[in-house]
């Protein structure tokens, strides 16, 4: 914000430097005005009578920049009352500063050259007086009049002192001990003649919970100066403490709002959540009633046939056949549905034993053979060396192979290839699992691993199974120490299956 005449402000004594007065926003002028049936009482600050000649400000900012212009204003109002200034902040806000005095015609590194401005850091004068988080008394008015002393001799009128030491007490979350140093620059008031301007991020005191420590604040000042948004809104000073304690009023009315709207929008989600989980159960609940009813249907069917009086072997042979090929079906889907619950309940019981991933491989193999052939489905399996041992359940691993096996070949089109390859990838055995089938859109990619989740998930779907093997694959690659993934470039174009298992 650039300072320029404020001709409402000329006087026979000329024209004084002010800031663009800026529009006050509808809605924060809103919140003010509920703001404003809050505020109950603005106290006398303490340690401040009306005897005192000391000025002790506390200037509330927004932005930094605005901070370091008011920061300059005030101490070239003291340079040139005659005075002399103490700068006690960081070195990037102390350059920010002399940036801006030079605006006002005043050269930071002459006027210290010459005992008009002294600058000091505010961690190091910190250091000189505060003892576990609490400045010392005695310390405190030895280092501070060193300073002021300085003063005295470059000058007959009151020193302007900027300092940031209270905000970084703040900022370091030492809030009791910045209101001790303030309880300390009053006491040093009675004895000495000063300003003292003191920075405060109003962001620094957000919500509700902070009300106490900003009132306290403010109890300890002179002069409560609000933010920038209001920068000569109007000039009666116990006016602008009211409007600055209504600001930080306004500032928790915006916290709480936004800390509602948060909780809405969570509850809101959370409302989502349970109704797509319970979507997902029913229509699990359906795809299981499917899975066990059709071929309990094939199993009661033939054997009536099989018992019935006229059938001959032959039909009795093939009834058998349906019989047990339904009844395994069957197996599968209890098993299934007993692996997620052991899963579930954290009690899936494993081994750890020393295993040739190629012969479980081989052996996961031969248990899809028969629903690779009757697709007309290719399996090619190629082990490189040096890859072929790990530690864990043989059972479980040769679980995990046979699942990817009977996905790629369910979802390989007759005439496909599946392509099996155990590799080694550093300290892990890799093996990846790529068929020629329908892919996995980009969407579902994601979901693939979960419980209850299928891309065709109603019970009219084109293929069978209750979308519990990829969930219990990776329980189980995970239990092992290891990681399961999936690629695909999309519907129609295959899938990749990627186990990595710590190596033996």
């Amino acid at each position: 914000m650039r300072a320029m005449p404020c001709r409402s402000c000329e006087s026979a004594r000329g024209t004084r430097t002010c800031f663009p007065r800026p529009a006050i926003p509808s809605s924060l002028f809103r919140q003010l005005a509920v703001a404003f049936i809050l505020l109950s009482s603005i106290t006398t600050p303490i340690g401040c009578t009306g005897f005192m000649q000391t000025e002790h400000r506390a200037q509330f900012y927004l932005n930094d920049g605005y901070l370091c212009e008011a920061a300059a204003q005030f101490l070239a109002d003291g340079l040139r009352d005659g005075g002399s200034i103490v700068l006690i902040t960081s070195t990037p806000r102390r350059d920010s500063i002399a940036s801006h005095l030079l605006t006002h015609g005043f050269d930071l590194t002459p006027l210290g050259n010459s005992g008009k401005a002294t600058v000091c850091d505010a961690r190091e004068l910190l250091a000189q007086f505060m003892a576990e988080g609490v400045p010392d008394r005695g310390r405190f008015t030895t280092a501070l009049s060193s300073l002021l002393d300085r003063c005295a001799v470059a000058g007959d009128q009151p020193a302007h002192v900027y300092g940031d030491m209270v905000e970084v007490l703040c900022q370091d979350g030492n809030p009791s001990g910045a209101i001790q140093v303030e309880q300390l620059w009053n006491e040093l008031a009675e004895a000495r003649r000063f300003s003292v301007m003191c920075g405060f991020a109003l962001a620094s005191f957000p919500t509700a919970a902070h009300l106490a420590h900003f009132e306290e604040v403010c109890r300890h000042h002179t002069h409560v100066l609000p933010t920038e948004r209001y920068v000569n809104v109007i000039n009666d000073a116990h006016q602008l403490r009211e409007i600055a304690i209504l600001q930080q009023r306004a500032q928790t009315l915006e916290a709480e709002l936004e800390q509602r709207k948060a909780l809405e929008r969570a509850l809101r989600q959370a409302i989502a959540d349970r109704d797509a989980s319970s979507r997902l159960k029913d229509e699990f609940l359906a795809v299981v009633s499917h899975e066990l009813r059709t071929p309990l249907n094939a199993i009661l069917g033939w054997t009536q046939i099989a018992t019935g009086q006229e059938t001959d072997a032959s039909t009795i042979r093939r009834a058998l056949g349906i019989i047990q090929r339904n009844a395994t079906a069957q197996l599968h889907v209890v098993n299934d549905l007993l692996d997620v619950s052991r899963i579930v309940a954290g009690q899936m019981p494993m081994s750890a034993d020393s295993i040739d991933l190629g012969e479980t491989i081989a052996a996961a193999i031969e248990t899809v053979k028969p629903a690779a052939l009757a697709k007309n489905v290719q399996i090619d399996f190629t082990i490189e060396p040096d890859s072929r041992l790990v530690v864990g359940d043989p059972a479980r691993l040769q679980q995990v192979f046979w699942n990817l096996f009977a996905n790629a070949i369910k979802f390989t089109p007759p005439r496909g290839r599946v392509d099996v390859r155990l590799g080694r990838d550093g300290l892990y055995a890799l093996i990846t699992v790529t068929d020629t089938g329908e892919g996995i859109d980009a969407e579902f990619l994601p979901h693939v691993f979960e419980r209850f989740r299928q891309a065709d998930g109603g019970p009219t779907r084109k293929h069978g199974g209750l979308g519990l093997g990829l969930a219990v694959v990776r329980y189980l690659v995970e239990a092992h120490g290891g990681s399961v993934a999936a690629q695909s470039a999309g519907e129609s174009r295959g899938a990749t299956f990627t186990v990595r298992l710590p190596a033996a």
